[in-house]
C-alpha cells in the first residue's frame, strides 16, 4: 500500500506538475546541475566515442571501494576467515568489498545501513566479521552499492526494451509515458529495503556522501533520456532538473 502510493505521487506529480514549478523547488542546485550538464558535454564532445550510457560510465570510472582503496592502501587481497586461515579466493579487494556490499543487503532490511549488516554479509561468504572494517561505518558505501546495483538494473532493462524496439517486437512509447515505466521500476527496486529506505536517505545527504549521491542520481536521470531517445538539450536539461526534484520528493516520502 505503502509503495503503492509512492508509486502514485510519482505519477500525478509527472503529469500535473510543470517544470517551472520544479524550477522553484530546485533553485538551490539548479546552478550546480546545469555547471554539471555542460561539464558532462564537454567531456563527451573531447572523448568523440560511440554513445555510452551514464551508469555504465559511473561503474567503469568510479568502482565502489576506490575512494576508500586511496585512503587505506595498506590492505591487500588476503583476508581471514572464520576459521582463522587466511583466504586467497579473491583477485582483489576491489572484488572482495563487491561481493560482501552485495551479500551485506540480504540483511538490511533486519540490521539497516549499517556496519552490522555488512559484518553479516562478510560472514555468510565464510570470512570473518572482521572484513567489514574495509568499509566505513556509516553504511555509506553499502547504500551506494545498492544504489549503483539499482541503475546498473535499470539500465540492463531500458537496453532490453531499446532493443525490442529496434527490431520491431514492441512499439516506441512517447517521452512522458517511457520516463513514468522507468521511474516505476526504479521505485519497485526499493520494495525489499522499504522500511530503511529513510535511513539510506539521511546518510546520502550527510556532506560527504552528496557529491557521489547526486553522481548516481544524474546518471540515472541521464540513462532514462538516453533511451528514451530524446538529446534535446534544452529540454533534457529542464526535464532533468524535473525528474531528480521527483525523485527527490519520493525519495522523502518512503
Amino acid at each position: 500500500m505503502k509503495l503503492m502510493r509512492l508509486i502514485k505521487t510519482i505519477v500525478c506529480l509527472t503529469e500535473l506538475v510543470s517544470v517551472s514549478v520544479f524550477r522553484r523547488q530546485l533553485y538551490p542546485v539548479q546552478r550546480a546541475i546545469q555547471s554539471a550538464a555542460v561539464l558532462r558535454r564537454v567531456s563527451d564532445e573531447q572523448k568523440q566515442q560511440p554513445p555510452q550510457s551514464s551508469t555504465q560510465q559511473h561503474l567503469e570510472s568510479e568502482p565502489v571501494g576506490e575512494q576508500h582503496d586511496q585512503e587505506h592502501p595498506h590492505l591487500h587481497p588476503s583476508y581471514t576467515d572464520q576459521g582463522g586461515e587466511e583466504s586467497e579466493g579473491y583477485e582483489s579487494e576491489e572484488q572482495l568489498q563487491h561481493q560482501i556490499l552485495t551479500a551485506a543487503l540480504e540483511f538490511v532490511p533486519t540490521h539497516g545501513w549499517t556496519a552490522d549488516a555488512i559484518a553479516e554479509g562478510a560472514k555468510s561468504l565464510g570470512l570473518s566479521v572482521a572484513a567489514a572494517g574495509l568499509f566505513h561505518n556509516d553504511g555509506s558505501e553499502l547504500i551506494l552499492h545498492f544504489v549503483a546495483q539499482c541503475n546498473s538494473k535499470l539500465t540492463e532493462l531500458l537496453e532490453e526494451q531499446h532493443k525490442l524496439v529496434q527490431l520491431g517486437q514492441a512499439e516506441k512509447k512517447k517521452t512522458d509515458q517511457f520516463l513514468k515505466d522507468a521511474l516505476e521500476a526504479r521505485l519497485r527496486m526499493l520494495i525489499p529495503y522499504i522500511e530503511k529506505w529513510p535511513q539510506a536517505i539521511s546518510v546520502l545527504l550527510l556532506p560527504h556522501n552528496i557529491p557521489a549521491s547526486l553522481n548516481l542520481l544524474t546518471s540515472m536521470v541521464d540513462d532514462m533520456w538516453h533511451y528514451a531517445g530524446d538529446q534535446s538539450t534544452d529540454v533534457s536539461l529542464s526535464m532533468t532538473q524535473m525528474l531528480i526534484g521527483l525523485w527527490g520528493a519520493t525519495g522523502k516520502l518512503a
